[in-house]
């Protein structure tokens, strides 16, 4: 009998990596062949506020074109039987999977200034990327660096290095609604700065510009100040998280998913933990998370966080959805946000 069920266990195995693997196929054809379209589930504000309002779900989203269900603890019948009324209530009648996770605390985190630096304010992270801010009805504009608001929660300066000596600015915004957005910028001191992105093979600056659209299937990349540089592949565009708050208003956190292609496609059994690869780590937050597309280069994310499989090992990285945390933050703040240029350059607006 247990042969029998180690046969069927493989016989899963397989089939999950067939899935996967065409996943990540229409992803690299659709880059080529508008006609291709990668698996998605596309759910709506409501029902990702109804799911994460459910006690031991911690996201949810589409992953690998799945409805999945990123679980602290594992799920009892009264869970499943929840889970259930929310899904029929809302005619979801393809079903669901969950994953159990385990939750890592956030670590809030001589050459040109460049995307990818380590910065030093409550903690240590990534400079992301440089913007140029304008107030509405002022002509003149600022050189801003963009990272991760938890990475400067609570300090009004932010350092290039450990001991605090070398300034690279002050927290000039700080979105920090943490249902929805893990966004600051910080107006520059520094001159010496490369406002420009390296593309993945480190070989050449290119300007960039905000992306807002699908991203799922994508072949990303991001320069970590701990991790250095990474290419994964978004695996959900539309993951919300529930952050535990006291707060009578659950909002949720508008995400990508993002994890290395080769680690998830390695049986558990034969991996070795030590050396399984991650698209960031602690001190990766607030590391711009890019796209190459035919020479031009689209910010689509800020990494802001992760969870790990606690029946894999695998790592997930979450993306704090850049082109709509801008957006929100030029309505917000009444200003203009544009990819910094180098000097000669126009700079186009979102």
């Amino acid at each position: 009998m247990r042969r029998i069920e180690n046969e069927v266990e493989k016989d899963i195995e397989y089939f999950e990596s067939l899935k996967k693997m065409y996943f990540l196929l229409c992803g690299l054809l659709a880059d080529y062949d508008k006609k291709w379209k990668v698996p998605s589930v596309h759910l709506t504000e409501n029902v990702h506020k109804e799911l994460l309002s459910l006690n031991k779900i911690y996201a949810c989203g589409s992953y690998y074109g799945e409805l999945t269900l990123f679980v602290t603890k594992p799920l009892t019948k009264s869970n499943k039987q929840m889970i259930n009324k929310v899904l029929q209530t809302n005619k979801l009648m393809k079903g669901y999977r969950s994953r159990l996770i385990e939750i890592p605390e956030l670590h809030a985190g001589v050459r040109e200034i460049q995307s990818g630096f380590e910065i030093w304010s409550t903690g240590m992270g990534t400079l992301g990327c440089f913007v140029n801010i304008q107030r509405k009805g002022v002509q003149e504009t600022q050189l801003h660096a963009v990272t991760c608001a938890h990475v400067v929660e609570g300090e009004p300066d932010v350092y290039l290095d450990i001991g605090k000596q070398r300034i690279l600015g002050s927290v000039s915004h700080y979105m920090y609604d943490r249902y929805r957005y893990d966004l600051a910028t910080i107006k520059i001191k520094e001159s010496d700065c490369e406002v420009r992105m390296l593309d993945y093979d480190q070989q050449n600056f290119y300007d960039w510009e905000i992306f807002d659209g699908e991203t799922a299937g994508k072949t990303v990349y991001k320069f970590g100040a701990k991790s250095g540089l990474t290419k994964g592949v978004v695996l959900g565009n539309d993951i919300s998280r529930r952050i535990i708050d006291d707060d009578p208003e659950l909002r949720i956190e508008h995400n990508i998913l993002i994890a290395i292609p080769s680690a998830l496609l390695t049986h558990p059994d034969s991996r070795c933990q030590m050396h399984e690869p991650q698209f960031s780590v602690g001190g990766d937050s607030g590391s711009a998370v890019c796209w190459l597309d035919n020479s031009k280069v689209y910010v689509v994310a800020l990494v802001c966080g992760g969870f790990t499989d606690k029946v894999t090992g695998h790592y997930f990285s979450f993306g704090t959805k850049f082109g709509i945390a801008i957006r929100d933050l030029q309505t917000i703040e009444n200003i203009i946000v544009t990819p910094a240029r180098s000097p000669e350059l126009p700079a186009p607006a979102l």
